[in-house]
Formats: structure tokens, sequence, C-alpha cells
């Protein structure tokens, strides 16, 4: 059994000398090695040979040792990032493999030590550096290939996991794969809003649909895609819904598409907790909703957050105005027999012509109540059976604080965005100059579009809207999945977290067959367990990635998302041991006896570990994709296009202007 130590010294160097020397004298004095001149060349040309070998096998060696802490930096612009017609590229790595574990155990010996840690004259010149101000320090920071003590990128964690490998190229997943939807995950500013944006710049390179969700409102992904849209000359495709950024922004209707009406319900409700007071009239509330949706559809007027809050909170009104336009042309004697009623009214109360609302409002309940009874008594039961009259009759002549009471939990919801400034990107006039963002429309258009939630000023607003973003992109993947064509559409939410609920489970376990391919990305699993309220919840949701991309994470569990999926290969250990005894046998005239072993196993070992995982640098991943296949990447850096604009408010108006030409 043999165990190849890449750690140890490059001995082949010794044997390159030794040759090297024999194939000098030989060239030297050749007669005292009785050669002629045919022979020495054969001679010379088999030393050299084995020479050359031995010093490239050594050089190989050192330059691997050498590469475990001096990775070459690698960054591209906008651009530059790799393209490619059957794979997503993710970054530059290798197909972690047994023999990398290991190199590992090897690498973590106390003999190796050197190898994880940068030279003591490395350490001494940041030191000096940080502590004094002459020419030395000045000539010991430069970035040049001269200074043997040039500084690196401090990228924190183990680089040289990265280095076991002598060789990467470029990792990627199978574009066939992503409708298995991928999962990244890391904790803060380790690299994943710089993947997200290299994934989001491939799809916009392509020509696909995009819509990228994200909670923070993240300048750095903005830009990028703005970058994309430039280069591949979609600028006109490119929309921005920006809450932070009302008046300039585009309109979303998160209300206005559907697939059945009792969805709008579902989406408001959404934003109201399951647990406490609002879960207990969450069912209440969602009815009442479900009644006004249905009114504004017949009634022919939009679905908004501010129609739908005015009219749950004033049942009468919506009484008044559907009974007028709707149920009125079931009775041709509808308002001569309001009329009536408010005659007589008001000759009991000696009044003459009452006018208003209110007045007139008790008409409508009287009259509509006389109706219900008469069809119950006439057993006319198809009149009032599926009838929307019924059920809006009901809620106007509740007690009113009853009604208050088991409708309160919606007001919350609705306030936080109807009181917010973005209020008008939601609910927005027919005739608004500024464009609105239909999903389906998006989709099928191949579109882009970016939703920026400004979740770090207002987290409520921000998870409301976020979930109802949700339910409207499930109704869009409803629509599709039933439909004969499919448009494939690239989901990207960055802190998906902030806005996941049972919706979120339904969005990547049923939309791949619509052609929706999901990319979140959060930073902890314990995340997801907290904005679900349920640990079963939140295993579900995982269970439905097929790609995990994990980076640098702070705690066990989320490690062991893909560490526990791993095998168990059986790697090699050895144990050195000596002996001796002086013990004299006088016998077989053996006087002193000594011996030398060494000892190999094979151990079942974890093919990673937690701390492999805790300890990764910054744009550093371990990629679980394509039923097992583990990867060592690590993702490329950003160089800056100076054509993208540096601010929110210009980049948006540029988008804008390219709208209106």
């Amino acid at each position: 059994m043999q165990i190849n130590n890449p750690f140890r010294d490059p001995v082949e160097w010794y044997t390159t000398v030794l040759f090297l020397l024999a194939s000098i004298l030989l060239l030297i004095c050749p007669h005292y090695f009785l050669l002629n001149t045919p022979l020495l060349c054969l001679t010379e040309v088999v030393l050299l040979t084995v020479a050359g070998f031995r010093g490239f096998q050594g050089l190989q060696l050192h330059l691997f040792q050498q590469r475990l802490l001096h990775l070459k930096i690698f960054s591209y612009s906008t651009s530059e990032v790799p393209l490619y017609e059957k794979n997503l590229y993710i970054g530059l790595g290798f197909v972690w493999k047994a023999e990398h574990t290991q190199r590992k155990t090897f690498i973590n010996a106390v003999l190796n030590d050197k190898y994880q840690h940068k030279s003591r004259w490395y350490e001494w010149a940041r030191d000096y550096e940080m502590t004094h101000k002459n020419k030395l320090s000045r000539l010991i920071s430069k970035n040049s290939v001269l200074n043997p003590l040039r500084p690196l990128p401090d990228l924190g964690g183990k680089p040289w996991l990265h280095g076991l490998n002598e060789t990467e190229k470029p990792i990627g997943v199978l574009e066939v794969n992503r409708n298995g939807h991928m999962l990244v995950i890391g904790t803060t500013r380790v690299g994943k809003t710089r993947l997200v944006s290299n994934l989001v710049n491939q799809d916009i390179r392509r020509g696909e649909a995009v819509i990228v969700l994200d909670p923070k409102g993240d300048l750095e992904i903005l830009r990028d895609m703005y970058a994309a849209c430039a280069v591949s000359n979609r600028l006109e495709d490119f929309k921005i819904v920006h809450v932070a950024y009302p008046e300039i922004s585009a309109c979303l209707n998160t209300l206005a598409s559907y697939s059945q009406i009792a969805e709008v319900a579902t989406r408001v409700t959404a934003a109201i907790p399951e647990t406490g007071e609002g879960g207990t009239f969450k069912k209440f509330a969602w009815k009442y909703i479900n009644i006004v949706a249905q009114c504004l559809v017949e009634l022919n007027e939009p679905i908004n957050y501010e129609r739908i809050s005015f009219y749950v909170t004033r049942p009468e009104a919506l009484l008044v105005k559907y009974a007028d336009k709707i149920f009125s042309k079931r009775d041709p004697n509808y308002h001569q027999a309001i009329e009536a009623i408010l005659e007589e009214e008001s000759e009991v109360k000696n009044k003459k012509n009452p006018t208003g609302d209110i007045k007139r409002s008790f008409a409508v309940k009287k009259y509509i109540g006389n109706y219900i009874e008469e069809s119950s008594s006439n057993n006319d039961i198809k009149a009032l059976v599926g009838a929307l009259i019924v059920p809006l009759y009901e809620a106007s002549v509740m007690d009113s604080s009853y009604y208050q009471k088991i409708t309160a939990s919606a007001g919350p919801a609705l306030d936080q965005i109807n009181q917010s400034p973005a209020s008008t990107l939601f609910s927005f006039d027919p005739d608004d100059a500024r464009p609105e963002v239909k999903f389906i429309d998006v989709i099928k258009r191949k579109q882009v579009v970016y939703i920026g939630l400004n979740s770090l000023e207002n987290r409520e607003v921000s998870s409301a809207l976020g979930k109802a973003i949700i339910s409207d992109l499930v109704s869009c993947a409803g629509k599709i999945y039933n439909a004969a064509e499919k448009w494939p559409v690239s989901i990207y939410c960055d802190e998906f977290s902030e806005i996941v609920q049972e919706e979120f489970i339904t969005l990547v376990n049923k939309s791949g067959g619509s052609g929706f391919r999901v990319i979140a990305a959060t930073q902890t699993i314990n995340d997801l367990s907290a904005s679900l309220g349920n640990k079963d919840k939140a295993k579900q949701l995982e269970g439905n990635f097929q790609t995990i991309v994990i980076m640098r994470v702070r705690n066990d569990e989320t490690a062991e998302l893909i560490i526990n999926q791993l095998e168990e290969p059986e790697l090699m250990s050895y144990a050195e041991g000596s002996s001796s005894s002086d013990l004299p046998n006088h016998e077989s005239n053996i006087y002193f006896n000594t011996s030398n072993d060494t000892r190999m196993t094979l151990k079942p070992t974890p093919l990673l570990h937690v701390n492999d995982i805790i300890s990764l640098p910054q744009g550093h991943a371990f990629v679980f994709t394509n039923g097992g296949v583990l990867s060592k990447v690590r993702i490329p850096l950003p160089k800056a296009d100076d054509f993208v604009p540096k601010d929110f408010v210009e980049l948006i108006e540029r988008v804008n202007e390219a709208h209106e030409k």
C-alpha cells in the first residue's frame, strides 16, 4: 500500500542534482570512464533526461506547495463573465474527491503547519507596514511581482483548501438541471451577492426572462443588471421597481393577476401572522376580503390595496354601490323600490327628501333583506346560493364593533402598504405615466425586472409586499403550467428568509414544470425555520433545492446541510514506530536488537468536516449538485464598469429614459 504525501520535501531534486553532477563530470573527464564520443553522447542524453524529468517532478511538487497560500486572484467585468450554452457558470474550481480529504488530513499534521500559514517574513512585513510610515514600509507594501513580501488579499479562512488540487477548471450547473432550483447559503459579506450578480448577468446576456427580488435593495446587484442589459442591448426590456424611490419607479400591482379571484384574499392575508390574535381572525379577514375582491371584479373596478382597505372597513358603502350597479339589473323596479322605502322612512320621521349615503344604505339594506327573506319563504334557493349579495348583506348588517374585531387583523397588513410612501407603486391609476410590471407579460416577453423592497427602512412593508409578490408568481406558474407553451424564467431572491412563507414552498415545489428556475440566497438554515415558524416546513423547503451552494457560515447546523449527504470514504493513515532491545542472547550471539515499522490502516472519514465550511475564505464555496457531486469553487471578483451610474436615482432615470425612447 502506497501513500502519496504531497507535503514532503521535493526529494526529486536530490536525484536531479546528482545526475547533473554526473553529467558535468563526464563532460570534464570522459577518459577516466573510458567512454568514446558516441557512448559519451548517449550517456549524457540519458543523464540529462533523467535529471530533467526528476527536476520537473520536484518543480511540480514545489509549485503545488507554494500555491496553497498564494492563489492568483481573478476578476471579470460584465462582458467578461463566461457564457456557456449548456452550463450556468459559477466559478473556477475542481470536483472534491477522497484524495483531497486525504491531503487535508496530511496538511493538518503538526509537521505541515508551515503550509497553512504565511511565512514569518510576510507576517513581519505586515506588522511593520502597520506600525511604521517610512520608505521601507511603502516599499514592502507595493503590489509588484518584484516584491516578495507584497500584501496578498486577506480573504480569511483557509485558503489552502482550494490549493489542495493542482489545477482548476470552470464549474457550473447544467441548464437542464436548473429547474431543480438553487439554494445559496452564506453569512454576511462572504460573496453571496456577487455570486447572484454573476448568475443574473449570464441569464440577461442569454436573452432570457429574469426577475430579481431583493428585500434590501442592493445597489451592487442593480448596477450589475444595468451593465448586463447595456452590453446585450436589452435596456428597453429592463424595468425597476424600488420602494425607496416611488416617484421614478415602475408600478407593480401584485393583486391584479390571478387565476382565481380567491387568490387576492390569500395574498393580502399572507402577511397576517398565524399565531396570536391575528391567527385567530385570519380566516374571517380572508372571507371578507374575498367578498370585496369579488365585488370589485363584477363592478369592473381595479383591485388594489387601497380599494380593498377602503371597502373591507365600509361594507355598507360597497353594498350600496354593488346593489345600484349589479343587483338592480335583476329587478327593473329596484330603484323605484328604494325610493319608496326612503319616502316611507321620511314620512315616519316627518322629513322631506332625505339624502346622503347613510339613509340610502338603510333603504338598500332593507330592500335586500326583504329580497332574501322572500326568496327563502318561496323556496327560491337558486336565487340565493352562490349569490354575492347574501354575504355582502350579512357583513353590512353585522354589529359594527363585532365586524371590526373579526376583520381587525387585516388592517395592519393593508396599512403597512397603504400608509407607506410607496403606496402609489402598488395602488396606481390606470392612466399613470410610469411603466407597469406584470409578471405574466415579463415572462412571455422575456423582460428583466428588479424589485427592491427597502427592508432596511421598513421591514414590515418589505415582508408584506414580498409575500404578495411570491403569491403572484405562484399564480403565474399555474397559468403557464396549464398552457401549451412554456416560457422559462429565472427568479432570484436575495435574503429570501425575510419574505418566505408557505407559498414559497409551493413555488419551488411545483413551478419547475412551468420553466421556473428559482435561485434563493439566505444566511443560515435557521433563518428559514424562524420565518416559517416550523422546522419541518423549513426542511421541506430545503428538500426542494437540487443544487446547494454553501459559502462561509457560522453555525454547525447550516454546515451539516451538505455534510450529512456526503459519503464517508476509507482514507489511509499511517503510524511510524521504532523499538530497541539490549537484552543479550548469548546462544545466538545477538547482544542488541532494534526495529522500525510503519503501520497503515483504512478508516472511514467524512468527506468534509463542519470546520471546513465555517473556515471558507471570502468568495469561496462548496457546490453540491447533480445528485451528489461536490465541487470546490472560488467566485470571480467584479471589475468596475465605468458606464454604469453610481447611485439609484440616476440609474432608475436612465432605465426610464430607455423606455421613453
